[in-house]
């Protein structure tokens, strides 16, 4: 049986999610600035005893802090533009979907696993009802199938929580924090979010409430790799209840 660690890749996206991260920390500290600028000018336009060339000191200074929070909200644009076309050069993300692919999940598990001795959960999100819809109404529906629940999980998962494509008709999301309860409590809010979506298939119907499993399982670094930790945790049983399809023609 494999391990992690022979999964081991590569990792030069780390420097560029540093990147990232500094971006948004000079967004942050820019933001702070014009506020506190802006409550000083406010403050200052009141006094009348302070001089005009004070006053006018106080806004030029705001005004330059403004250009630099929208200098670094586009470097943040940008930073996220880059680390998304470096994650495709790199083959670390989905094409399709624009998630993280099975290396990407490997690569994060990794990173992870050395950064903190927590237990790291897995919720696994399988489409049982993609191969169907391939069949009965084409690749294109299904390729809809898979963009559409991509985009509702990267609405709901919460930040700091990674989300990829582990293969063709399954999701992953890495539950770093939080333990057990954190992993089942996102597993039910998946659940739930895909009880209610529905495909639309224009004149030639909609499938409602996708037949879906839903598996949580532990991540161990040194253990099995992750493909057979998911499947494992399938082949037990452990998954939550299924989530039953409907699909109606027009």
């Amino acid at each position: 049986m494999g391990t992690a660690g022979q999964e081991s890749h590569d990792n030069p996206q780390a420097a560029m999610r540093g990147l990232h991260l500094s971006a948004r920390a000079v967004l942050a500290t820019s933001l702070a600035m014009a506020i506190a600028l802006l409550v000083l000018g406010l403050m200052v336009d009141r006094q009348q005893a302070l001089g005009g060339g004070l006053k006018a000191l106080v806004w030029c200074a705001w005004g330059w802090s403004v250009v630099v929070l929208a200098c670094a909200a586009f470097a943040l644009f940008r930073a996220r533009n880059v680390l998304q076309a470096a994650a495709v050069d790199w083959g670390l993300m989905d094409l399709l979907t624009r998630l993280l692919n099975y290396r990407g999940l490997v690569n994060v598990l990794r990173e992870l696993a050395r950064g903190s001795s927590e237990a790291i959960l897995l919720v696994d999100v399988e489409l049982l009802e993609l191969k169907r819809v391939n069949h009965e109404f084409g690749r294109a529906a299904g390729d809809t199938m898979l963009r559409e629940v991509a985009d509702l999980l990267r609405r709901l998962v919460p930040r700091g929580k990674p989300v990829g494509r582990l293969a063709g008709d399954e999701f992953l999301i890495i539950v770093p924090k939080g333990g057990p309860d954190a992993a089942s409590s996102l597993a039910g809010d998946v659940e739930r979010a895909l009880s209610d979506y529905r495909l639309d298939l224009e004149d030639r119907g909609e499938v409602r409430s996708p037949r879906t499993r839903v598996t949580v399982t532990t991540y161990v670094a040194d253990g099995p790799t992750l493909l057979e930790t998911v499947t494992s945790a399938k082949a037990a049983g452990v998954e939550r209840n299924a989530a039953p399809g409907e699909a109606e023609d027009g």
